[in-house]
This record gives structure tokens, C-alpha cells and sequence, in this order.
């Protein structure tokens, strides 16, 4: 299995813990944020998978719309860990600074 995914069952799992689970309920935005975020994390997981799986990159044969479909899941991706960080620990990743975090 894919590690993001391993990471995003894991964090699922925690989320989906009884105690966990009632307190991001009181607050319906949070809850839907961190599901949905969830769920963007893990399709464009699979996006990017599917376009290391394409091959060998060719300019001839226009995969640089494969390119740019990588390069949106990418920031997709990078939005929804925000959100989800957003909506668990009430702040935001400084992007610009390295990420210590163990998911």
C-alpha cells in the first residue's frame, strides 16, 4: 500500500476514534473540512500515482498536460494537508519553513 494512503488510514482512524469524533462534531465546518480533506488527500494521491505510472514523459505526444494534471494534484494535495492541519490543530503550515511533523 502506498504510504499517503497508509498515513490518511491512519489518521482516519484516529478521527474516527469515539472521543475524537464527538469533538469535531460540536463544529460541523471542522468535521466536513477534515473529511473532505481526507478524501482530496487520498484522490490525488492516486492522480499522482497514475501519472508515474504513464512512463516515459515525451514532448512529442503532448504530455505536458499529463505534467500539469501532476502539478495541480500536487497543489490540490498540498491544500486539502493544510485544511485538514487547519481543522484538527486550529493553525496553519508555514510552508515556508521545514515540516517536523510525524503523520
Amino acid at each position: 500500500m502506498n504510504n499517503v494512503h497508509e498515513k490518511i488510514q491512519m489518521i482516519r482512524d484516529l478521527v474516527n476514534n469515539t472521543w475524537r469524533q464527538q469533538t469535531l462534531l460540536k463544529d460541523n465546518i471542522k468535521w466536513n473540512k477534515v473529511c473532505v480533506s481526507m478524501d482530496v488527500i487520498g484522490d490525488t494521491q492516486i492522480a499522482i500515482s497514475d501519472f508515474f505510472s504513464l512512463g516515459d514523459f515525451s514532448a512529442e505526444t503532448g504530455d505536458y498536460l499529463y505534467l500539469c494534471g501532476l502539478l495541480q494534484a500536487l497543489i490540490l494535495q498540498q491544500d486539502a494537508i493544510n485544511h485538514m492541519i487547519e481543522s484538527l490543530f486550529d493553525r496553519s503550515i508555514n510552508w515556508k519553513k521545514r515540516l517536523s511533523y510525524n503523520l
